[in-house]
């Protein structure tokens, strides 16, 4: 209690020694502060003149709603799909106006004004200066309240001055009972509840393919594979199949061992689609950003429990990044989520029980769900879902955050952002949305 009593005297006297160094002179006022600086061109970007002629294009919506990408574009006004990473370049880090910026080749926004190379040409391409980008305007404030003329008034100096120094002492103050209530009693950090959701362009990207795959295997009278992961590999998409499967329909091309088929981007997004449903890849979820480019992966394939190791905050954020894409992404079937125990985030779209006695009943074949555990469950619990999962028609997802030597699928999440596992790539899982807000790293 006598550290605590100390350190609020500090608070106060910090405060005091505030209001005495702010206060202006007896001559009048304080002078008016310098305006600040505007913020410097991202360093990724290529320098443009102010009124200098250029190449550029704004980034349109297709008739289809989907939105345009990098090697479309490319082999539009440049003649050359492979050339968008000139466009990339070019772009990278430059402020939009929608306060977004460029980061990765496969997603753009539209609106987004791209800086094109001096050959390219075509309906749509905008020669001229490059229009300027400006931040949103500041609020007006608001017109100060008029008072009669004859009432003396504190000056606007003092006034200001003695507020500051009002909301230091609150803000210091309210720092140290943090501070003292940390020391009685830490705790784990707060998680985000939120569900992160990749509406971007590569997952409209995906989408597009297993809509031509669905449409190519109807059009050939072949089966449809089952797929085990997808990957975004720059110009290109490859489906790792679940089992070999030869031959495949245009546009994909088979693998030498048949395991996998592959496509070129630019290729798929002018291919036939079929209106028919994805439901049946509705458990493909976006790990995150490996060297080769995006890892998707089918959860439905891991007949077994899925376990997430590491720190607490990263378990939670790998979570519910995992819970947005299966809730979120176009092909997704609005799954049940049902969230057991105590210590995890409570997204408002799942529903909370405190044991898994209480969702048991509720494990049966059929279309199934998400069942998300804070612990391990106990060894009958795990020779029940062994047994439900035995069964092809259990349509359950089962996700543990914690260690389960009997996880058929174990990931471990870190602090730095990577996520690892013993069957596929690392990837960084915190790279999954891919457009970040203009000047941050």
């Amino acid at each position: 209690m006598t550290r605590t009593r100390h350190l609020i005297a500090a608070v106060l006297t910090a405060a005091i020694a505030t209001i005495a160094a702010v206060a202006p002179p007896a001559g009048g006022p304080p002078a008016a502060a310098a305006t600040a600086s505007p913020a410097a061109a991202s360093p990724g970007a290529a320098t443009v003149a102010p009124g200098e002629d250029v190449r550029y294009y704004v980034i349109q919506v297709k008739q289809n709603g989907e939105p345009e990408f990098l090697f479309e574009i490319a082999q539009r006004y440049l003649g050359d799909g492979n050339r968008y990473t000139e466009i990339f370049e070019l772009n990278k880090d430059r402020p939009q106006p929608d306060g977004n910026a460029l980061t990765v080749p496969e997603v753009v926004l539209p609106g987004w004004i791209l800086l094109m190379p001096d050959d390219a040409e075509g309906e749509g391409i905008v020669t001229g200066p490059l229009p300027e980008v400006t931040p949103p305007p500041a609020a007006s404030p608001e017109p100060a309240a008029t008072g009669d003329a004859d009432t003396p008034q504190a000056p606007l100096w003092l006034v200001l001055t003695l507020s500051a120094a009002g909301l230091l002492v609150v803000v210091l103050a309210g720092g140290v009972v943090l501070l003292v209530r940390r020391r009685r009693a830490p705790s784990d950090p707060p998680f985000d509840d939120s569900l992160l959701r990749t509406d971007t362009s590569s997952a409209w990207v995906v989408d597009r393919a297993l809509r031509v795959l669905l449409a190519g295997c109807e059009r050939d009278g072949l089966d449809v594979p089952p797929l085990t992961a997808v990957f975004v590999e720059g110009p290109n998409l490859r489906l790792r199949l679940q089992h070999p499967a030869n031959p495949a329909p245009a546009p994909w091309v088979v693998s030498d061992d048949g395991g996998s088929w592959s496509a070129p981007i630019g290729t798929l997004q002018t291919e036939p689609a079929s209106t028919a449903s994805t439901e049946r890849y509705s458990r493909l979820v976006t790990l995150g950003v490996g060297e080769t480019g995006r890892v998707l992966i089918d959860f439905a394939r891991a007949r077994g429990i899925i376990s997430i190791e590491g720190p607490a905050a990263a378990r939670h954020e790998v979570l519910r990044r995992w819970l947005g894409e299966l809730t979120g992404n176009p092909w997704s079937a609005s799954p049940r989520v049902v969230m057991v125990g105590n210590g995890l985030p409570r997204p408002e779209a799942a529903e909370h029980v405190a044991g898994i006695e209480q969702v048991v009943p509720e494990l049966v074949l059929g279309h199934g769900g998400v069942l998300v555990l804070s612990r391990a469950p106990a060894p009958a619990q795990q020779e029940l879902l062994a047994s439900r999962f035995s069964d092809p028609r259990f349509g359950w997802v089962v996700i543990v955050l914690g260690q389960v030597p009997v996880a058929r699928w174990r990931f471990t999440a870190r602090d730095d952002g990577w996520l690892r596992s013993s069957f596929l790539p690392d990837v960084r899982f915190d790279e999954q949305t891919a457009v970040r807000r203009a000047g941050t790293r």
